[in-house]
């Protein structure tokens, strides 16, 4: 029990409690580069270009989340060596 309350204690310091309480954001359009107007207009052909706009906004916010998730992933992971 106390170890559980300590890493609890330097994980939600660290602001990384999320990584064991929550499920990580979807995976986005592609995990290996931002996505750009370009792929959006290929998968949604018949939206109008606004709406296209509109959900490249969505997928690159998608991706920076993705992308900052997966880090702080791997920080949760060393934690072990977390200063509380």
């Amino acid at each position: 029990m106390g170890w559980r309350r300590d890493m609890r204690t330097v994980l939600s310091n660290q602001r990384l409690w999320t990584h064991i309480t929550d499920d990580p954001p979807p995976e986005p359009l592609f995990s290996y580069r931002e996505p750009n107007l370009s792929d959006i207009q290929a998968l949604h052909t018949d939206v109008p270009r606004a709406r296209q706009n509109i959900l490249l906004g969505e997928a690159i916010d998608l991706y920076k989340r993705r992308k900052a998730w997966d880090v702080a992933e791997v920080k949760a992971g060393e934690c072990h060596d977390c200063n509380t």
